[in-house]
């Protein structure tokens, strides 16, 4: 048999450790791991000595706002960025003109945004008090999992946010009560909002304007309170929770007594958190403003405990692309949010180059676990019968990343990125046997992308 494509002399990634494999593609999909040396025909042979052949990313949670919002992100540009890091499925957010609060929402955004998609990509549906009858027709319709805010829409941005609130314990328990019946996951932005507003006054009236007003104004006891009250209603409705975007370690362990006790709850956590402490926010101002916000280093040092003992279930990046006049008010006034497509994958090569994380500890947080989370059945693995989606990777070849570089509309506001050095670096992306990245440029089609769903 000649298959499509083979890469031989690789060092293959997973859960299970690292192994010298060469990978045969057929029709897009991983046909054989086969022993190197084998004499293997196929139309293209691409020789991956020296590199490790890492799952392709699936990111459980990101932002472009296509359509409605396209001078912050489209799926054009947002999914170039995400290949550039090793992305090759995205789970997306609801949050768009109009959000998908409805099915036939969710089928239009699908087929609008699917022609500007480089890789493949996931659709979130709304959940809230809004569109409680909606919740049923959206999962059948092929949503991946609902999101749910717990405290109100920005002003000005209410219309992006139809669907998505539930502004007290009521309406929370109500919605909950109904994702958990389609059986997907139900994923949440814990913090409580009554005081975050406390504080908030509190800050504007000392007169203070530096940047850890941001973390001051949303302490960790905001994070906490909101997940200890959504574990004892998913544990009541028998949700299927993920607590999103988890920064403070006193909620993670909330997190792990509830899963001893049984409890259906995955903890996903994002590299601002783990790789980033409070102090970017002194230096970077509104550039490192995140919700929930940046916290000290002796909490971002329990995070990796965390990983790594197996109680957060996955990394996602929380990609939530801003143009640079939303970035530059008073730390007050600026939007919240980070750009970090690009730099999920080079900021976990350093981590592994120095020894913070396993090999197969992060190829399970970035790949093999997302896609069990989300029930992605073809996606997450470099086994035979999978999606063929993995990347390529030099361990040693360093680079600095220029946030000019970017292919996001955000890239002129990565500063908290912009000049740092990476011990290693990307060679290629691949979605589907296609290469598709390949030395920081695009080398495939926009509409390469298709929609999947659980």
């Amino acid at each position: 048999m000649i298959f499509d494509v083979l890469i031989k002399n690789g060092t293959l990634v997973s859960s299970e450790g690292e192994r010298l494999l060469d990978i045969a593609i057929e029709n897009g999909k991983v046909a054989a791991l086969l022993t190197p040396a084998q004499d293997i025909a196929a139309e293209e042979i691409i020789d991956a000595k020296g590199l490790h052949v890492f799952p392709g990313i699936v990111d459980g949670h990101c932002h472009m706002r296509d359509p409605g919002r396209m001078e912050r992100e489209d799926f054009w540009t947002g999914t170039q960025a995400a290949a550039a890091g090793g992305i090759t499925t995205v789970c997306e957010m609801p949050i768009s003109i109009p959000p998908v609060y409805t099915a036939e929402i969710l089928k239009q955004r699908a087929a609008t945004v699917q022609p500007r998609a480089l890789i493949d990509f996931a659709l979130y549906g709304t959940a809230g008090f809004e569109n409680l009858d909606e919740i049923q027709g959206l999962a059948d319709a092929g949503a991946v999992a609902f999101k749910t805010y717990l405290h109100p829409a920005e002003p000005g941005r209410e219309k992006e946010f139809t669907g998505l609130i539930c502004p007290d314990s009521g309406s929370q328990y109500e919605t909950m009560e109904v994702v958990a019946k389609t059986g997907l996951r139900h994923c949440l932005h814990c913090e409580t909002n009554e005081m975050i507003l406390m504080f908030t006054k509190k800050l504007k009236e000392s007169g203070r304007t530096d940047g850890l007003v941001h973390t001051e104004s949303r302490p960790a006891v905001c994070e906490d309170s909101s997940v200890a009250l959504s574990l004892a209603i998913g544990t009541t409705v028998g949700a299927s929770m993920v607590i999103c975007h988890m920064s403070s370690a006193g909620a993670v362990q909330l997190v792990k007594e509830a899963k001893a006790r049984g409890v259906d709850v995955m903890a996903e956590t994002c590299p601002t958190y783990i790789f980033m402490s409070d102090e970017y926010l002194n230096k970077f101002g509104p550039y490192a403003k995140n919700n929930p916000p940046l916290r000290s280093e002796e909490n971002r040092q329990k995070l990796w405990e965390y990983i790594n003992d197996g109680t957060m279930d996955y990394i996602a990046t929380d990609h939530s692309p801003w143009r640079p006049e939303s970035k530059d008010g008073g730390i007050f006034t600026a939007n919240s949010g980070i750009a970090s497509f690009d730099m999920i994958m080079p900021l976990m090569i350093d981590a592994i180059n120095d020894d913070v994380i396993s090999y197969s500890k992060a190829a399970a947080m970035l790949s093999e676990k997302p896609a069990e989370v989300f029930k992605l059945g073809e996606k997450g693995h470099v086994k035979p019968g999978y999606d063929a989606d993995f990347v390529l990777v030099n361990m040693k070849d360093e680079f600095v990343f220029d946030m000019k570089k970017s292919y996001s509309k955000a890239g002129e506001t990565m500063h908290v990125f912009d000049g740092r050095k990476f011990s290693g670096k990307i060679q290629s992306t691949w979605v589907r046997g296609t290469k598709v990245h390949e030395n920081g440029k695009t080398i495939a089609k926009a509409g390469h992308g298709q929609f999947v769903r659980p």
